[in-house]
């Protein structure tokens, strides 16, 4: 099984405004700076939670057709777009919509086999014979829907990034903020607003 991006994210979870206010910048000196440390902190989330939190189209690429469900990583899922198939002889064919469902619900979202339905029969091509193509994420952008706990750990984050702009500290004794206690609630409470 492989994962890959088909389309990159259009927007991140945080606008610009949002991350100033948190850091309490009101120039326009750092725009730049602070725009690439909200990518970076969406990024950093995304890797520890297996989560997507913006919009993306994701192609699932299997050997052969699951024998069950199938769960799509990086929920949530919004929908699958297709189902294609590869064979020995090197035609792609599409599996109609009617076979399968969407199950975005779930956490992780499935593809689920329809009731009475099978998948196609056909000599798959020996690697990647299958590919799943789908969307997921909570919206296009700094969507209402993002839990707001992940957003508040990815300002925290955010906020270190922007102080301590060196990997050590010399001279100092500080206690860290455990933002990492919000990536743990963003991943166990997907539906909490």
């Amino acid at each position: 099984m492989s994962l890959s991006t088909k389309t990159a994210p259009t927007g991140e979870p945080i606008t610009l405004a949002e991350a100033k206010a948190h850091l309490n910048v009101d120039t326009a000196d750092d725009n730049t700076y602070i725009t690439t440390l909200i990518k970076v902190a969406r990024l950093q989330f995304e890797t520890d939670t297996g989560r997507s939190y913006v919009n993306r189209t994701y192609y699932l690429d299997l050997d052969d057709f699951p024998r069950g469900d199938l769960e799509l990583p990086m929920p949530p899922l919004s929908s699958v777009s297709s189902v294609k198939y590869y064979s020995t002889a090197g035609a792609t064919s599409t599996v109609s919509s009617s076979v399968y469902g969407a199950d975005t619900v779930a956490t992780p979202g499935r593809l689920v086999l329809q009731s009475a339905k099978t998948w196609p029969s056909a000599n798959l091509r020996t690697y990647n014979g299958v590919r799943v193509e789908y969307v997921a994420g909570y919206g296009a952008s700094a969507s209402a829907s993002i839990p707001v706990l992940a957003k508040q750990g990815m300002l925290l984050l955010i906020g270190d990034m922007y102080k301590e702009r060196e990997t050590s500290i010399s001279g100092t004794i500080r206690t860290k903020i455990p933002t990492y206690g919000y990536i743990v609630w963003a991943n166990k409470v997907p539906t909490f607003p």
